[in-house]
């Protein structure tokens, strides 16, 4: 079918800094603050091995000179030190209302040693609420696994080892990039199979491997995959349907929660290529038109650009038609490019900007 124009583009911005959902894991939880006075209140998890996340924290305000305070004695006391708050100071606490934050343990102080977390008032030497670490707590830490297997030799590698709920470091990975259609493969059940799912490679494109030579890399678990919800991680091809490398990934793990924030977008378009672990490409053909989607994780000084080639027969820029797309406070803007030359000083734009919301 010959394409001869697109005739309608809708941009969809996903913005940095969303909030998460209420059933994102979050850290090993340790229980909710005792409250005695001036209502404090929140749930208290360990996000690693120095730092804690408290979820919703209550506090009105009104003690006269309190702080976090943290110690090893059996009961808060006067015999502790203080806790930075959320922005890594150690002023008298101001008012708080359902907000989670996340403190860290100062010296590189571990949550192991300390035996109580609490808001405490120096003047008073009372505690208006705390929590006790239980006795052989472990909080959660990156676990360091085997190097991959490979029954057919093609892969190598160092230990794999798991950082967080969606990061995973394969150490000196060595493949020789032979095989035509292979990907970082990831899955459920008990060994790697052809109906897995294709991860991101370390520069998060999607695109066949290539050659890699005692290489580190560090790859992210796209969406909502996370190492709890799959089994295991595998250099698969796609074309021979065959497992090159693999490693089953451990149930029950108790690692730290990812940084990375995952913002759902839904589809409408029935067809849809993932070109990069934060963009995606969506289009419609009705008759001669073309409607597309373009989808991407944004920050404020970015940009995203898709164009179609100016031939019918191989990627050329000239004249090609390129739509780059940016945000502008909570607007997105786009603007449509006809590419004349290769230089952009000499670029002959006939552009219509449109400014659509996220």
């Amino acid at each position: 079918m010959e394409y001869r124009r697109i005739t309608g583009i809708v941009f969809s911005c996903i913005i940095i800094g969303c909030c998460r959902s209420d059933d994102t894991y979050v850290g090993k939880k340790i229980g909710e603050l005792n409250s005695y006075h001036h209502q404090v209140g929140g749930d208290v998890y360990a996000v690693d091995e120095t730092t804690f996340l408290i979820k919703n924290f209550m506090y009105d305000g009104n003690g006269g000179d309190t702080f976090f305070w943290a110690g090893s004695r059996p009961r808060p006391g006067p015999q502790g030190f203080i806790v930075p708050n959320e922005l890594g100071r150690t002023n008298i606490l101001d008012r708080y209302l359902n907000k989670d934050i996340t403190l860290t343990l100062p010296d590189k102080k571990t949550i192991p040693e300390i035996k109580w977390l609490a808001v405490y008032d120096l003047s008073r030497l009372e505690a208006f609420g705390d929590i006790y670490i239980p006795e052989g707590f472990e909080p959660p830490q990156k676990i360091i696994l085997n190097k991959l297997s490979s029954k057919t030799g093609e892969v190598k590698s160092g230990a794999v080892t798991i950082i967080d709920s969606k990061t995973i470091i394969i150490e000196d990975l060595s493949y020789d990039g032979t095989g035509n259609e292979v990907h970082f493969w990831v899955g459920v059940g008990p060994q790697p199979h052809s109906k897995g799912i294709k991860i991101p490679d370390e520069h998060g494109y999607m695109t066949p491997l290539g050659k890699y030579r005692k290489k580190t890399v560090v790859l992210e678990l796209p969406g909502d995959l996370t190492v709890f919800t799959v089994d295991w991680l595998s250099l698969y091809d796609i074309q021979q349907e065959k497992v090159l490398g693999s490693i089953i990934i451990p149930e029950e793990l108790n690692v730290p929660p990812s940084l990375v924030k995952v913002i759902p977008h839904e589809n409408s378009m029935p067809n849809c290529e993932q070109l990069y672990k934060d963009f995606q490409v969506s289009w419609e053909v009705f008759g001669d038109q073309i409607t597309m989607e373009l989808a991407a994780q944004v920050g404020e000084n970015d940009y995203v650009a898709f164009g179609m080639s100016g031939s019918q027969t191989k990627p050329e820029m000239i004249g090609g038609d390129v739509v780059v797309s940016f945000m502008e406070g909570y607007l997105g803007n786009l603007i449509d490019y006809n590419m004349s030359s290769y230089m952009p000083r000499t670029l002959e734009t006939y552009h219509t900007q449109t400014q659509v919301k996220p």
